[in-house]
């Protein structure tokens, strides 16, 4: 009989030779990118870790301030996978780990991208410039003959309405009256209509030269020129504010040439000369953020207008470059969409509630307009609204 001693012992010896000893935790994948800006998916990319290839890969994705959760498994021997879960105008950051013999690496740098839909052209016209949203239609002024007159046109390019009277200047939707701001005989005036394209007053008479014109909470927004600001006005017209003023926390502008106001009070002001966009509190004029190169592409030559979608993203058009961008509230690019013009200078644009983008071309004296609508997005359901941070005013 084998003393109980010795069995211990035996036992001890036979364990020790058949341990495995544990696999080493793999290094972190390197190299992650995402590709922003396609239509509902998101692809990524990577390179294997130094100490080689895993025996798989666990993709994480989160949504802004939210937690990782491990969305997709991909083997060792790939390098790509596809988020074909990802929703158009959302925000989301991705991480990437590695995994060999159960060990897994710590995480690689967390990399960003949205989703965007893509667009295709709906009509086109000769006829129209200077375009602005309202409740699902745009307003535009548009040259018959040779007098300017005020007009209302579907997002499909209907001509619905137009003014009983000779209008000229930039127009703006407000609560109850539509406004438009011109610089007749070298005096501003602003002119006030009805819904209906009656003219009501002309009221606000400015001596200084005003272009572009928003509305928020009551008030109306316009460039002035000769001080390159934006004036805050009554609807009477009558002077209350400026904002971008120089000397303000770099707020100063050169040549501030379009604008436009969100619903959640953020005003977007473009500068042609420096080649930037700028976000102020509307209310306050702090000034929230500024872009410029490298945030925006060394090739987006001369911005000349924004404007805010219903997703709250901006619509910034180049005015050399027939394209236009997508920028979200925090100011991060989000895609370039290309159109196809044999003309250059695009100087103005407006987005309707269903996401239809007017592209206008000219001034006062010629002028094309265009509108593009996005792929495959049902214009009889309400567009997505999308939570972001940014510079809305809470």
């Amino acid at each position: 009989m084998i003393p109980r001693a010795v069995l211990l012992i035996f036992i001890v010896l036979v364990l020790a030779c058949t341990t495995t000893e544990p696999q080493p935790t793999p290094d972190v994948p390197r190299s992650l990118t995402a590709a922003s800006g396609l239509d509902s998916q998101v692809d990524l990319a990577w390179r294997e870790p130094p100490s080689g290839e895993p025996d798989d890969y666990r993709v994480y994705r989160a949504t802004e301030g939210g937690p990782f959760e491990q969305i997709a498994e991909r083997s060792g021997g790939t390098t790509t996978y596809t988020d074909s879960t990802a929703v158009n105008g959302t925000y989301y950051e991705y991480r990437l780990t590695a995994v060999t013999g159960g060990q897994e690496s710590d995480p690689s740098a967390k990399v960003w991208a949205t989703p965007y839909y893509d667009f295709e052209e709906a009509w086109t016209s000769l006829d129209y410039y200077l375009p602005t949203e309202g409740d699902g239609v745009f307003y535009c002024i548009e040259r018959p003959v040779d007098m300017d007159y005020l007009c209302r046109l579907s997002t499909d390019g209907v001509h619905e309405l137009q003014s009983d009277q000779v209008c000229w200047g930039y127009p703006a939707v407000g609560q109850d009256n539509i406004y438009t701001m011109g610089t007749p005989l070298q005096s501003a005036m602003l002119r006030v209509w009805t819904m209906d394209l009656e003219w009501v007053e002309n009221v606000g008479y400015q001596e200084t030269e005003y272009k572009e014109l928003g509305f928020y909470s009551g008030e109306l927004f316009t460039i002035n020129v000769d001080e390159n600001v934006v004036d805050v006005l009554d609807t009477q017209g009558n002077y209350l504010r400026s904002i971008g003023e120089s000397g303000h926390e770099g707020s100063g502008m050169a040549d501030p040439f379009g604008l436009d106001v969100s619903d959640g009070g953020t005003l977007y002001v473009v500068d042609m000369a420096e080649e930037s966009l700028l976000a102020f509190n509307a209310v306050s004029g702090a000034l929230v953020w500024r872009i410029s190169a490298p945030e925006l592409p060394a090739d987006f030559r001369f911005p000349s207008d924004a404007a805010v979608a219903p997703d709250g993203f901006v619509y910034l058009v180049s005015g050399l470059d027939q394209e236009f961008l997508v920028i979200d509230s925090a100011g991060r690019q989000i895609k370039r969409v290309p159109f196809d013009w044999e003309e250059d200078e695009i100087y103005h644009l407006a987005v309707a509630d269903d996401f239809t983008v007017c592209l206008a071309q000219g001034d006062r004296f010629d002028g094309r307009a265009a509108a593009y609508r996005p792929v495959g997005l049902s214009r009889s359901e309400e567009p997505p609204v999308v939570a972001l941070n940014g510079g809305e005013v809470r």
